[in-house]
């Protein structure tokens, strides 16, 4: 109550002086409740807007991971269908130097080996189609995470301010109110 004494000193009556610290207490609470809520606002605005560029980017790396998971397949089912062109180049192969003994090739061991060799390049293509279809499934899980991520995001950015401001204005209104009482009801100071 520094102030309060100054006026009086200046001439101004202690009901006077009382009433005028309490009107710029007041006026300095409802200043700085407006500064504070304010700043919850703006605040609240950037975290909106880095959410929605979060939730945009991981939207995006889950475009990327489907690319790869089709990027995947293809890959599989080119290395799959050259496989088999090579085991067919090597039973060609065979049956071509088998031929030329004046064996018959279509039966007995040499119908064997190549049955054999067509199984084990069969063999090889099917798991390179798994192999593909195992990293098709890898990324694409990838991308369920990143779309899920986005979804969260998103919810993340749409967050109202208007709650912690709301929030702050009311603890400070009751905060000034409280203030206000005591200052307008002390007696003998």
């Amino acid at each position: 109550m520094c102030l309060a004494a100054g006026l009086v000193a200046a001439g101004m009556s202690e009901a006077a002086a009382a009433a005028t610290v309490t009107g710029l207490s007041v006026a300095t609470s409802v200043a700085g409740l407006g500064m504070t809520a304010l700043g919850q606002s703006q605040a609240q605005d950037s975290a909106n807007a880095q959410a929605k560029y979060q939730g945009q980017v991981a939207a995006n790396n889950a475009i990327t991971a489907e690319n790869e998971a089709q990027y995947a397949q293809a890959t599989a089912e080119r290395n799959a269908n050259a496989k088999k062109r090579e085991m067919l180049t090597v039973i060609g192969a065979q049956r071509a130097a088998e031929g030329s003994t004046g064996a018959v090739v279509d039966s007995g061991s040499f119908m064997d080996v190549r049955l054999d060799t067509a199984e084990r390049g069969t063999m090889d293509a099917m798991a390179l189609l798994q192999e593909g279809d195992l990293a098709a499934w890898r990324a694409r899980n990838q991308a369920a995470n990143f779309t899920a991520q986005s979804g969260l995001y998103d919810a993340a950015s749409k967050t109202s301010a208007l709650m912690p401001v709301a929030g702050s204005l009311l603890s400070g209104a009751g905060n000034i109110g409280a203030n206000w009482y005591k200052m307008t009801n002390t007696k003998g100071t």
